[in-house]
């Protein structure tokens, strides 16, 4: 058992290591595509984000067989929601959104007063 849990101290090292080299990695991207279309940015990696966690969590159940824990799983993606600061990002793409939902519903506005006075 003492092995086992040496093992697996050393497998969490590792993973963590990955994980930091990882959002190292995320925040240099992250930083590169400040040019992008933010919402579109967005919306890829929403796309991308529940394969590559089901990757994580197939993988994390095969190296901890019984001692994978869903809940462990659950806390784990939550933090690193948390230090990508997805949520802040989540409600700066909303109001996004809803600001040029607002720019469009006015041009539309904008247009269809023109054209009733280019009838008459």
């Amino acid at each position: 058992m003492e092995q086992s849990l040496k093992r697996l101290e050393e497998q969490e090292q590792k993973y963590s290591a990955e994980l930091d080299a990882a959002l190292t990695e995320y925040a240099g991207l992250r930083e590169q595509a400040q040019g992008f279309n933010r919402v579109q940015l967005y919306e890829a990696r929403q796309a991308i984000r529940p394969g590559k966690e089901q990757e994580a969590e197939n993988r994390a159940q095969e190296v901890y067989g019984e001692k994978y824990s869903p809940l462990l799983m659950f806390d784990s993606k939550k933090a690193v929601s948390r230090m990508l600061d997805e949520d802040a990002e989540r409600l700066a793409v909303r109001r996004m959104v809803r600001q040029t939902q607002k720019e469009q519903q006015i041009s539309n506005k904008g247009k269809r007063k023109n054209q009733g006075r280019d009838v008459r």
